[in-house]
């Protein structure tokens, strides 16, 4: 992007906009120097291909970075395509792109490795995503609907110590690779989880130290 902004002779007025969720209007300071508005307009989702861009794209969210009169331009950009525009602060990129990262790239990853786990009893990790999907969906379906943290189900928020005992043992023999990275997501959700009445303080006492442990 910095490299075409340069490359290019802009003229006042010319509206020069990119497309990227991590970078900065810095790199578009050329096309300002110019005389041009110089704006950001970030679809927050996923497009595996084209057919899923067009399904996808109408409800999304926009994140706009911009000053007028670019930005009431690039507002109505996102109520054309049906979405709702997000106004980003100077300087919180990064932040707002990992938050994009762990909730698109991290639930793949997650995905992947839940799926492997089926390997052990027997499946193969497409028929194990073809079963997993719909929790998926469901998952996304209650978040949606009820947010955090009533969201959340499960062994965790209901305090279910013998059985997370024995999600560990199983995965210390099968996927030691992933102790760590349940131990961790777990505790999170302990905490995140916590305000909900289901998880008594003397359960998540235990289930702390269960997972800090391990």
């Amino acid at each position: 992007i910095a490299e075409i902004a340069k490359s290019i002779r802009w003229s006042p007025g010319y509206r020069v906009v990119h497309c990227s969720g991590a970078k900065a209007l810095d790199v578009l300071e050329p096309a300002r120097e110019q005389g041009a508005f110089i704006g950001s307009f970030h679809p927050l989702q996923t497009f595996g291909s084209v057919e899923q861009a067009l399904e996808n794209i109408s409800g999304s969210a926009f994140a706009l970075e911009a000053r007028p009169p670019l930005l009431e331009e690039l507002q109505q950009f996102a109520d054309a395509l049906e979405g709702t525009s997000l106004v980003l602060p100077e300087g919180s990129r990064p932040l707002y792109h990992a938050s994009a990262m762990m909730v698109c790239g991290f639930i793949v990853t997650l995905a992947g490795q839940a799926a492997g786990l089926w390997k052990s009893f027997g499946f193969d990790q497409s028929e194990a995503l073809q079963a997993l999907l719909p929790l998926i969906e469901g998952t996304v379906k209650s978040l949606g609907a009820n947010g955090i943290p009533d969201a959340f189900t499960g062994p965790l928020v209901r305090g279910d110590v013998g059985t997370i005992q024995s999600h560990l043992e199983a995965l210390k023999q099968q996927a030691p690779h992933l102790v760590g990275l349940y131990s961790q997501l777990s505790l999170e959700t302990l905490e995140m989880a916590s305000a909900k009445s289901t998880l008594d303080p003397e359960s998540k006492g235990l289930l702390e130290s269960l997972l800090s442990g391990s």
